[in-house]
Parts: C-alpha cells; sequence; structure tokens
C-alpha cells in the first residue's frame, strides 16, 4: 500500500512539473507577443517556427529562445519587407520549417541546399525566384533575430 502511494506521489510530481513548465512557457510566448506587438498571422508564424525548432531539436545560433527568436523573425519579416504587399505568413512557415528542416549537417555548418531548393520548389511548389527571396528574407530576419532576448 506504502508502494502506491509513493508511485502516485511521484507522479503527481511530474505532473505539477509539466503543468508549471507549460504555464511558464504559454507565459513567455504571451510575453513575447506582446513586445513585439505581434498580429494573428505573426502569431501563427511562430507557432509554427517554435514547432519547427522543436520537431528537428535546432535552436537559434545566437541563444535566442524559440518563443522569442520567432516572434522577433515574424516581426522582422514585416518592417524589412518593402514590396508594397503584405507578408505571406503561411508561405513563410512553410519556407521556414524546410529551411530548419535542410540546415546543418553532422558538422554544425552544411546546408543540403539541393534538398531545400527541391523541397521548396516541387513540394510546396514555389518558383525559383520565389525561393531564393523566402530564403533571403528569412536568412535576413533570422540572422537579426537569433540572438534576441525580451527585456
Amino acid at each position: 500500500m506504502n508502494q502506491i502511494f509513493r508511485s502516485a506521489g511521484v507522479i503527481v510530481l511530474g505532473v505539477g512539473a509539466f503543468a508549471w513548465m507549460s504555464m511558464q512557457s504559454e507565459k513567455n510566448f504571451d510575453r513575447t507577443v506582446e513586445h513585439y506587438n505581434l498580429n494573428p498571422a505573426q502569431i501563427e508564424f511562430t507557432r509554427s517556427c517554435m514547432n519547427s525548432l522543436r520537431a528537428h531539436s535546432k535552436e537559434f545560433k545566437g541563444g535566442a529562445k524559440s518563443h522569442t527568436g520567432c516572434g522577433c523573425v515574424a516581426s522582422k519579416l514585416a518592417t524589412q519587407n518593402t514590396s508594397g504587399t503584405s507578408v505571406d505568413y503561411q508561405t513563410m512557415a512553410l519556407a521556414f520549417g524546410s529551411v530548419v528542416k535542410f540546415s546543418e549537417g553532422d558538422d554544425n555548418q552544411s546546408v543540403d541546399a539541393l534538398g531545400l531548393m527541391q523541397e521548396l520548389t516541387t513540394t510546396h511548389g514555389l518558383s525559383y525566384g520565389e525561393t531564393m527571396t523566402v530564403i533571403t528574407e528569412l536568412g535576413t530576419a533570422t540572422d537579426v533575430c537569433k540572438s534576441a532576448r525580451l527585456p
């Protein structure tokens, strides 16, 4: 009987720790949304960006936390956009997921550029020009945001 109570206690502690971490993560996400004044499309991009990083066990090279770095990228995509059209955050989210997937091999430096180009053009249906534009815009924003921190 004593063993059952100990096991139950460990489970309760584990669930409690997970719930606390989830609350902290959501609080940090909310702070990011507020800090960067993100609109709904940017919020969706930020969540997708975070999921891509998590799915491929990647992080920002400069040490930015995923919520902060991704929120910063969403914000920078809008501010660096000089085309006069609104940013297609859905396409940017798909492209970011592909960039994360094909970035950094075992040597921590290489990129499977051919695989990236093929996925963006064949799987996601972007033209070569669109692919180059998306990669450039994401690269510029990511470079600025790789070490982003919340105040």
